[in-house]
């Protein structure tokens, strides 16, 4: 009952944090309605993370999944460490920013990872596949990685195309 009621909570602020990033990501920045929109991001990845962190069901320890979610829970600090102390003084957006936008990125790639074993799993228990594990580990991995090489590959091309924001991502910050 308690992995049901953890994976349920999980759920929930999986399809949480996707929503209020999209949100936060098209929202005119720095308004109110950003502020609130990012608020409730940060809130739904720290309870998505750490009921992550809750869940064992699928190998029964500590795994990769486990240190995804951990790398989320860094990513996302330090994003909002960035922007509430205004830390690096100058050239904090930046940091903010890139921080914010690959703790979405792994939140895409886990949702991809996750959709891809919910579909490409049971065809494979269906057609009789004997390693289970070692299919699942490597559709995940496969999954994760395209995702972050699109990403990469999207994030170079529009930090060209930044607009207003292209002049501080550019400049160096000053000692």
């Amino acid at each position: 009952m308690t992995h049901d009621m953890t994976g349920n909570i999980h759920l929930l602020f999986a399809f949480l944090s996707l929503l209020s990033g999209v949100l936060v990501f098209t929202s005119k920045k720095g308004t109110k309605q950003h502020k609130i929109f990012g608020y409730v991001y940060v809130t739904s990845m720290l309870t998505l993370c750490i009921t992550a962190l809750m869940i064992y069901r699928l190998s029964g320890s500590f795994n990769i999944l486990h240190i995804a979610a951990l790398v989320s829970i860094v990513s996302i600090s330090l994003g909002m460490w960035n922007v509430l102390l205004k830390r690096p003084k100058t050239g904090w957006l930046p940091g903010h920013y890139e921080f914010m936008v690959w703790s979405y990125i792994g939140l895409l790639a886990a949702l991809v990872a996750e959709s891809s074993t919910r579909i490409g799993m049971p065809m494979l228990i269906k057609a009789g596949v004997e390693d289970f594990h070692s299919w699942f580990w490597s559709v995940v991995g496969v999954a994760t990685f395209v995702v972050i090489f699109c990403a990469r590959l999207l994030w170079e091309r529009n930090k060209k195309n930044m607009g207003k924001y292209h002049e501080v991502f550019d400049r160096k910050s000053t000692p």
